[in-house]
């Protein structure tokens, strides 16, 4: 959906994605205001991928370097 953007960290998410079968599905997790970006927050792994920055996490949730580094 083009609508829907990462979010940058969990708190943030305003939707979850919910994948059956070979589909995804985007639910509502909190109240969305009209006009309001849609966010959806896929997990450290994705943010790291991404490129954003592992500081915007840690600012939301306390977390080290080390505590939000994805296992490989």
């Amino acid at each position: 959906m083009s609508f829907v953007n990462c979010a940058r960290y969990a708190q943030e998410q305003n939707m979850i994605a919910i994948q059956i079968e070979g589909d995804i599905y985007y639910e509502v997790c909190k109240d969305i205001p009209n006009g309001t970006e849609l966010l959806v927050w896929y997990g450290d792994c994705y943010l790291q991928f991404m490129g954003v920055p592992v500081s915007l996490k840690e600012m939301a949730d306390g977390a080290t370097h080390e505590e939000s580094e994805c296992k490989k």
